[in-house]
């Protein structure tokens, strides 16, 4: 696919206010690749096979969420015949990290349960063979969602992506790209051609498998029954 935009300015307004201009171009050029990266995440979700964990086997989220995405990269190295330590690569939605934190943070006793970190959940994961990638494009911003200022509990299930690590992968490249420009069509009504650009990309998939799991989240920091040892007398 080929993605593009152009971009037409006010010589006048260039005059007046070249700040806002200047603005709109930052954001602009940030919304560009933001919307590449939707794209190539859309791209993978299509492409990898759909998978639900049953919401009876949820309790809490930060060990059912480890537990599943376990499960998940284990399948995945057993039918490709990889060996147990394979790193499985995966995407998820950048307030994952939040909710499991939230939910450490509701259980009792323990560790210092209000002082978790980011990279103690990512060691969780590494421990496990399982590094992701976080993404603040997916799974946002629509209502229930994170992102959107009418959200008030969490979601109650989440998206995650998984697959041997090197089965996607992106190529892109610049196709044109143009500075200031001033047509005489355009310098008639005072305006003129800020810039003009085209990227050229494509989303390819190895051969291997790529799952798009989807499992609850309990946020409710609940864990089983604890263990009682029981002396028995000679």
């Amino acid at each position: 696919n080929a993605v593009g935009w152009c971009v037409e300015a006010g010589i006048l307004q260039v005059q007046g206010w070249p700040e806002l201009v200047e603005w709109f171009m930052r954001n602009l050029t940030q919304e560009h690749l933001r919307a590449l990266s939707r794209r190539t995440i859309l791209d993978m979700v299509a492409g990898s096979s759909n998978i639900t964990i049953p919401a009876a086997s949820t309790m809490g989220a930060m060990a059912s969420a480890l537990n599943s995405l376990s499960l998940v990269a284990t399948n995945l190295r057993l039918k490709r015949g990889l060996s147990r330590t394979t790193t499985i690569a995966g995407v998820a939605p950048s307030w994952f990290h939040e909710v499991l934190r939230a939910a450490i943070a509701m259980r009792a006793g323990g560790a210092d349960v209000f002082g978790v970190t980011d990279a103690q959940i990512v060691a969780a994961l590494r421990a496990r063979d399982i590094s992701l990638q976080y993404v603040g494009d997916w799974q946002t911003r629509a209502a229930g969602k994170p992102g959107n200022l009418a959200t008030v509990d969490w979601p109650d299930t989440v998206n995650v992506l998984l697959y041997p690590a090197g089965t996607w992968f992106r190529s892109m490249s610049n196709v044109l790209e143009l500075g200031v420009m001033y047509p005489k069509e355009q310098l008639q009504v005072n305006r003129f051609t800020r810039k003009f650009t085209e990227d050229a990309i494509a989303v390819g998939k190895r051969c291997g498998e790529s799952v798009n799991v989807t499992f609850t989240l309990d946020v409710s920091g609940a864990t089983g029954l604890p263990h009682r040892r029981t002396n028995l007398a000679a």
